[in-house]
């Protein structure tokens, strides 16, 4: 024999999967149109990037040296598959630009100042026609070849000085090692610890944000269309548990709102995947791998256990307020508009929480602000960093103790007749006033 809960849990599936209210406005339209969003962006994106990378394109040459260092420069140029149209002055050159990279300018003396040992420099016109990523991307690559060509240069005048071109370039190095806590990472960049700690700290819990105002919109939407077909008060007419009721209520929603918000947050992943595949590694993969496996090892497993279970009640207590508000209205456009009274200072509460640097304060602070809602999601990294595994509980501990204590409260207000005297939104007389009014004037 089912439970009630599993009863209310397959009748909860069934409406939210055939309601095209919920369905089609909720689920299927935001994921479709951010996947088609971020396709063509992501597409567009690497065309741009790819044609930025590609070397040569049109550069309008005014050389004013005629020497025999601008012939080499202009040689290298050509070798770089740069196609080179000279002219005899800037003006000339700027009538004539069309779909040119840039004027290059040789000054007169360039030559002769590199023949001397001294520092020779070229100008660049760029036109400005438009702003777009692809003419931003592609309008700057010849600074590379420049570059490139500078390097050169210096690589044969080192040579032939009977010096190494490594040791001139850069006669002191360093290498860099990463401290957390009483775990030294040797040989890492801080830039390859930061990143993770950073999708860590950051993107989580914004990810995590976004997701529970797409549960609680879901949420408030569910029940407010069960008011409008009046399938509430059926519901409440049958033997069955109030918090069960709630708890079915609150499962379901956030089933179907976790796979909605997966997909989206799976395109998102793909897009910025795409986009940051398109430069060069700064480092093996295997190196990579080795300081993200000691990064693990220094903050412990248990900071992302208690991220995701922090980010998971975090999820369920805005799942329980929207639930509990959606109570207190009759249309879903209502709910609608009180989801995103939660969004709003759901979101103010993250960002606050960014900019509070947790880490310098006393164990006993610390472990008091882990018992915010919604702030604590973003505490969790720097309380594990900070080796607080106290905090660390408290944070993944408190927003289910929050969301039991919402849930409980809407199973008491379902159980009584506030649910159906009770409005957030009252209808305004008028309007009725009006109506009548309009009536009278048609007759």
């Amino acid at each position: 024999m089912r439970s009630d809960f599993m009863i209310i849990f397959i009748k909860e599936m069934k409406s939210i999967i055939r309601d095209p209210k919920i369905l089609i406005t909720m689920i299927i339209v935001p994921v479709v149109m951010t996947s088609i969003m971020y396709g063509v962006m992501g597409t567009m994106t690497t065309q741009a990037v790819q044609q930025a990378m590609k070397p040569g394109g049109k550069v309008l040459l005014v050389d004013l040296d005629h020497g025999s260092w601008a012939e080499n420069f202009t040689k290298y140029l050509i070798s770089e598959k740069y196609t080179l149209i000279r002219y005899n002055s800037v003006d000339e050159a700027l009538r004539n630009y069309d779909d040119a990279l840039c004027v290059l300018v040789i000054p007169k003396g360039f030559s002769e100042n590199l023949t001397k040992g001294v520092r020779a420099y070229v100008q660049l016109y760029y036109k400005i026609r438009g702003i777009s990523f692809t003419s931003m991307m592609t309008g700057f690559k010849i600074y590379g070849a420049i570059n490139e060509y500078a390097k050169t240069i210096s690589k044969e005048i080192i040579e032939k000085a009977g010096l190494s071109p490594e040791f001139v370039s850069s006669p002191v190095n360093s290498t860099s090692n990463v401290v957390i806590g009483n775990t030294i990472i040797e040989n890492a960049d801080p830039s390859q610890v930061t990143g993770p700690l950073l999708m860590m700290g950051l993107f989580v819990p914004l990810i995590i944000g976004l997701l529970a105002g797409f549960v609680a919109q879901l949420s408030a939407t569910s029940i407010a269309v069960e008011k409008e077909q009046k399938m509430l008060e059926t519901l409440l007419t049958l033997p069955l548990s109030r918090f069960s009721l709630i708890a079915a209520k609150v499962t379901a929603a956030f089933i179907v709102s976790l796979i909605g918000g997966g997909a989206y947050f799976i395109v998102l992943g793909w897009y910025f995947s795409q986009v940051t595949s398109m430069g060069e590694a700064s480092t093996s993969n295997a190196a990579s791998t080795a300081v993200l496996s000691a990064l693990m090892k220094a903050i412990g497993v248990q900071t992302p256990i208690a991220l995701v279970v922090a980010g998971f009640g975090t999820l369920f207590l805005a799942l329980g307020i929207a639930l509990v508000l959606a109570m207190f209205v009759d249309d879903v456009r209502s709910a609608q508009i009180i989801s995103g009274y939660i969004i709003a200072p759901l979101m103010i509460a993250i960002f606050i929480g960014l900019f509070i640097n947790i880490s310098s304060m006393p164990s006993v602070q610390q472990t008091v602000l882990a018992a915010i809602p919604f702030v604590n999601i973003v505490f969790v990294l720097n309380l594990g960093l900070a080796g607080n595994v106290l905090a660390e509980l408290v944070a993944a501990v408190s927003s289910w103790i929050y969301a039991g204590i919402v849930l409980y409260i809407a199973s008491r207000i379902i159980g009584t007749e506030k649910i159906f005297t009770m409005k957030l939104f009252k209808k305004r007389g008028r309007r009725k006033t009006m109506g009548i009014h309009l009536l009278s004037l048609r007759k």
